[in-house]
């Protein structure tokens, strides 16, 4: 529900990390600061995440011999 929140900031951080971090400090008991890190930390390394598998998705997309397995020739028809 925090993703859906229409307020723009910078790389989203933001709103998530104020919910992870209340989450954290209600359920959890963790400190403030600690919850604050946790949920910035798990945020940046699911960007990283994801920034990653697109990178290898579009490698892939972009290889060459993808496109010759499927009978795709190369150059003008």
């Amino acid at each position: 529900m925090v993703a859906s929140l229409p307020l723009p900031t910078i790389a989203s951080f933001g709103p998530y990390e104020a919910a992870g971090a209340l989450g954290f400090t209600y359920w959890l008991g963790l400190p403030r600061e600690l919850a604050t890190l946790a949920a910035t930390a798990f945020h940046g390394l699911s960007q990283v995440h994801d920034y990653g598998l697109g990178l290898l998705a579009l490698l892939w997309i972009m290889s060459p011999w993808v496109g010759a397995r499927r009978g795709r020739r190369e150059g003008p028809c």
